[in-house]
């Protein structure tokens, strides 16, 4: 029987040349990944915003009652008016976006914090003009934006 046939495994040498190379592609991999991930993080906090601006329109129209989009600090949510003596209900629970995909939220334009739909779907009062919806993690940023009639603009609107 020959040398090579009866050889099994791998030598402590052919361990040590695969580790090294693996090693040095996850050192030229891991800062794509961060970007990867960040970019996806941004990218989940606004089309969060944006179905959640949809929705308190939506059930606005649906319900036939006030329905709002809100905002408090970096917590978002919506509520509707279920009753004539105004009682509310969250129609989606609130997140926090620092604590759920690390993006800092900032509202700039003429924004609110609460975007109030009437039973017809428009923003009341009309808001003063586009509501932007600011975010940001490390040095990437994203935005979405609101306008006076509650009309979504969607990415970037803001650059």
């Amino acid at each position: 029987m020959s040398y090579f046939t009866s050889r099994r495994g791998m030598t402590m040498m052919e361990l040590i040349i695969v580790l090294t190379i693996t090693s040095s592609l996850a050192l030229f991999a891991a800062p794509r990944f961060n970007g990867l991930m960040q970019r996806s993080a941004l990218r989940s906090s606004r089309q969060q915003i944006e179905s959640m601006v949809a929705t308190a329109r939506a059930a606005a129209i649906q319900k036939g009652r006030p329905a709002a989009f809100w905002v408090n600090g970096q917590r978002i949510g919506v509520r509707a008016v279920i009753n004539d003596s105004g009682a509310t209900i969250a129609l989606v629970p609130s997140v926090r976006l620092d604590s759920l995909h690390k993006v800092t939220l900032t509202l700039g334009g003429s924004a609110d914090t609460a975007i109030v739909f009437s039973s017809r779907g428009y923003a009341t009062p009309r808001l003063g003009g586009t509501v932007i919806y600011k975010l940001q993690i490390g040095s990437r940023t994203d935005s979405t934006c609101v306008t006076s009639i509650g009309q979504i603009l969607g990415e970037s609107c803001a650059k």
